[in-house]
């Protein structure tokens, strides 16, 4: 969770507005517990993959795919994902190998859009 801290750090220095533990209303009514809440003109909610197996990846993925006002990205250490996808990946995983990497990813996320 010390990664998320220090993200969460790094994007309030650079002015944007950020939850961590976070609680977001899914379309099926289930309040769910984010890792990071990103509300930068859109709402961006990321769940960071602690445990890398399988049984976790499919319940952590469900939540980010029942978050429909929010943009839901799983957030995937590059180590675990390459045991996890042998082929494909899904497009709302966000695979990073380091705080600086994850960094950049969420950052040019957030302002593509």
């Amino acid at each position: 969770m010390v990664i998320i801290e220090e993200v969460a750090d790094a994007l309030k220095k650079k002015g944007i507005n950020v939850i961590v533990k976070a609680k977001v209303e899914g379309i099926s009514g289930v309040v769910h517990e984010v890792d990071l809440l990103i509300l930068n003109g859109k709402q961006y909610a990321f769940v960071l993959l602690n445990d890398c197996d399988y049984k976790n990846f499919i319940k952590q993925f469900v939540k980010t795919i029942d978050l429909y006002k929010t943009k839901g990205y799983l957030l995937i250490k590059s180590n675990c994902a390459e045991k996890l996808f042998e082929t494909i990946k899904p497009e709302s995983t966000i695979v990073y190998s380091n705080k600086k990497d994850l960094l950049s990813k969420i950052l040019s996320l957030i302002e593509l859009e």
